[in-house]
């Protein structure tokens, strides 16, 4: 499964917080403080003769709106299962309407939210 955010603590695969789609996005305002949490941001680990599993370090948060992305914070996983948690400042310049909180990890469910 690939890499999540959420606002849920100790949230579980299958389990997903608020933000998946943006059906259920969260609802924010501009400039407000946001507390995230990902997990499952480590290297895979297919079969016993590949070495363990090892946390993404240096991952860049970010808020995307339309074109615009500004980036809000780094972060490095940790073990257990390549989890971190962060709390991001939205930029106060947002616009109303939908946007996305992500990493810089290629492949992950971002965070959907609904600026108000």
């Amino acid at each position: 499964m690939a890499p999540w955010l959420t606002t849920v603590p100790n949230a579980r695969v299958g389990r997903p917080g608020p933000g998946l789609t943006r059906r259920d996005a969260i609802a924010v305002s501009p400039g407000q403080q946001l507390r995230i949490y990902g997990y499952g941001y480590q290297t895979a680990r297919c079969t016993n003769h590949e070495p363990p599993a090892r946390p993404f370090t240096d991952l860049r948060v970010f808020v995307t709106q339309g074109h615009r992305q500004q980036a809000l914070a780094t972060v490095s996983a940790s073990q257990p299962g390549g989890t971190f948690a962060v709390t991001i400042r939205l930029p106060s310049d947002l616009e109303a309407g939908p946007a996305t909180v992500e990493t810089s990890q290629p492949v992950e469910r971002s965070l959907h939210i609904h600026v108000g």
